[in-house]
């Protein structure tokens, strides 16, 4: 289980990454905007657990990526997260 110390750091980061990336979402309705945020939040957790088992595995489930590999492929899968169109019909 995480400390709510530890919670509050991890918010607090994304909270200062949010000023860099919500430019990235300009094209996009507000309610869209807070889903992708929701979701790119939950993707980088997810991901980071992923690739640390990945690390711990002997041997792993499937190849592992360099961690200067898995971090350049991270931020490339957000950046086109937060870019993609939407199909959301407007006001949706």
């Amino acid at each position: 289980m995480t400390d709510a110390g530890d919670a509050i750091t991890i918010n607090t980061s994304i909270t200062r990454c949010a000023a860099y990336l919500l430019p990235s979402l300009d094209h996009l309705p507000a309610p869209v905007i807070a889903e992708r945020t929701s979701q790119v939040t939950g993707f980088i957790i997810r991901a980071c657990s992923d690739q640390s088992r990945l690390m711990d595995s002997d041997p792993p489930a499937r190849p592992v990526l360099s961690v200067e590999d898995f971090t350049v492929n991270l931020v490339d899968t957000i950046l086109a997260i937060l870019q993609a169109p939407t199909s959301v019909a407007a006001g949706g």
